[in-house]
């Protein structure tokens, strides 16, 4: 037990070090991003990234599990999660709303070019790295409405079983060039989710950025039951959305005590 708290003391030392000697990447001020603040060390060039919170002391929850970001195994139910992430993707009867929030993009996209802009730096794209707190929830509430369709379509993916796209590789003659659109597109569904989870939080409703959060995790898990490394890799990207807005869940004075 001495040795494990003399190793975490002396990684916290050496970070401290580390962040101390950091310069910004920009300017006489670090870049601040979606909370994190980015620095690059001026002896090694290894990029630094640091984060301050403040965190909320919460009691142990009764019961212990209350709060599950997957289902428990008695809770899952025998189907394929894949049928209901592509109808959340508006594959089968959402034209019109993909059409809407595809022409959101492009218009973003274009304004990004002529002005010279980053893409998160012109919204949709820019709500994606701002703090729940500072979202315009108006306009961030008006987006999402195009595709309030999928909540309960997430819902139900969450609780199935197992994920299968019915690839059947061993009779494909090209694998190399096998298509795999679907799988970047549900990236952008774990994008979508992470504003959910955001304006929940932005208005405190708890209990539903902890349901998103899970859904989040949901989708991570599984990408990883998938056939192709690109597919698992996309799924680690979106568990990497869903850890960053539990950051943000993790600093709310409201938040509950996840530690089980």
């Amino acid at each position: 037990m001495k040795l494990a708290w003399r190793q975490a003391i002396c990684v916290v030392v050496l970070f401290a070090l580390a962040a101390a000697t950091a310069h910004p990447l920009h300017g006489d001020e670090p870049l601040t991003k979606d909370g994190w603040i980015e620095q690059r060390d001026e002896q090694t060039g290894t990029q630094l990234m640091t984060r301050e919170m403040t965190l909320y002391p919460a009691a142990e929850p009764l019961p212990a599990l209350k709060y599950r970001l997957l289902p428990d195994e008695f809770d899952l139910v025998d189907g394929n999660a894949a049928i209901y992430y592509l109808k959340a993707l508006g594959y089968l009867e959402q034209d019109n709303a993909r059409s809407k929030l595809r022409a959101l993009w492009n218009e973003a996209g274009e304004k990004a070019q002529k002005e010279g802009l980053d893409y998160d730096q012109v919204p949709p794209y820019s709500w994606r790295v701002t703090a729940p707190e500072k979202l315009p929830l108006a306009e961030v509430k008006e987006y999402l409405h195009l595709s309030s369709f999928q909540t309960d379509l997430l819902r139900e993916a969450a609780r199935r079983r197992t994920f299968d796209l019915d690839r059947r590789l061993w009779e494909v003659n090209d694998p190399i060039g096998y298509i795999l659109s679907e799988i970047q597109m549900l990236r952008e569904l774990a994008r979508t989710q992470d504003l959910r989870c955001r304006v929940a939080l932005a208005e405190s409703r708890i209990d539903d950025a902890i349901v998103i959060l899970g859904q989040q995790f949901a989708l991570a898990h599984h990408m990883a039951q998938d056939q192709f490394l690109v597919s698992n890799l996309v799924g680690m990207a979106c568990a990497g959305v869903a850890w960053n807005d539990a950051l943000y869940l993790a600093q709310h004075p409201k938040a509950p005590n996840l530690y089980w």
